[in-house]
């Protein structure tokens, strides 16, 4: 599940061991992982779009794919902050991921 990975990831900037940028390739597969997921996911949800165009689900199909990819988008981002500076614990550079990712998981559940 790509919220595990991302989990993961965020857990150790939290605890300050991914602070050095050469921890980035412990992380790299996590980050892969997780963005592979967030595209499946996409695509599954993608799939349940409705039939019938301009009713209240097929609005909310679509809300639906701007969260993924706000999570998506947030993984990314501090994947690349990661790769390039480190994840230095407590400068906030997690909340965001946080937030995006675990409202992913909430709306899909929902959806389902």
């Amino acid at each position: 599940m790509a919220y595990a990975s991302v989990s993961e990831i965020t857990a150790c900037a939290d605890l300050g061991l991914c602070a050095n940028p050469s921890s980035f390739a412990e992380k790299e597969a996590s980050y892969t992982n997780a963005i592979s997921q967030l595209k499946a996911a996409k695509l599954v949800v993608s799939s349940w779009a409705p039939i019938k165009r301009g009713v209240p689900a097929e609005q909310a199909n679509e809300n639906l794919i701007e969260i993924i990819e706000g999570c998506q988008g947030a993984v990314v981002a501090m994947s690349e902050l990661h790769r390039n500076a480190g994840l230095v614990s407590g400068a906030g550079v997690t909340q965001p991921v946080d937030t995006q990712c675990d409202q992913a998981v909430r709306a899909v559940r929902a959806m389902k």
